[in-house]
């Protein structure tokens, strides 16, 4: 006797939409709920770490960055990237702010990608939640918290 061929299960409610177009919105929602904090300006330490830190300008600054005690903290890469952006648009917070944001989104991204590879089920939702969460505002919104979205992107 032979058996029936296998009727293929109907798709989950949402699956119809593509993992491009869901990482996609994930990405616009993360930018549209993190736009105000573009408009935000330097605060707290920002001024000694971003603004007013020799090591960002300087000559050897980077050398220093990486092999000397001078920076506020040590923080190496953080430094580095913030040294590389204070060549490319100054003391224009804006600039800083974008790479916070988007290095966040990214996160988010992976997040998501690394939920769905161990098939968590709702790993779109919950990378989502990381997203908006406002526990990661500080992280987004504060220049010098760079560490934190930095960090988790490696």
């Amino acid at each position: 006797m032979r058996r029936p061929a296998t009727q293929s299960k109907p798709a989950p409610p949402g699956s119809s939409i593509s993992p491009l177009m869901l990482g996609l919105l994930l990405a616009v929602m993360t930018v549209l709920a993190y736009l105000p904090a573009l408009r935000g300006g330097f605060i707290w330490d920002d001024h000694s770490h971003v603004e007013n830190n020799p090591l960002l300008f300087g000559p050897g600054g980077l050398q220093r960055i990486w092999f000397s005690l001078e920076a506020p903290q040590y923080y190496p890469l953080v430094f580095t990237s913030f040294r590389l952006e204070r060549a490319l648009w100054g003391v224009k917070p804006a600039g800083y702010h974008w790479v916070n944001l988007l290095l966040h989104a990214a996160n988010a991204l992976l997040v998501w990608q690394l939920l769905r590879r161990l098939k968590v089920p709702g790993a779109w939702l919950a990378a989502a939640l990381f997203a908006l969460h406002p526990v990661n505002v500080e992280s987004v919104a504060w220049i010098t918290e760079r560490k934190n979205t930095l960090s988790m992107l490696f």
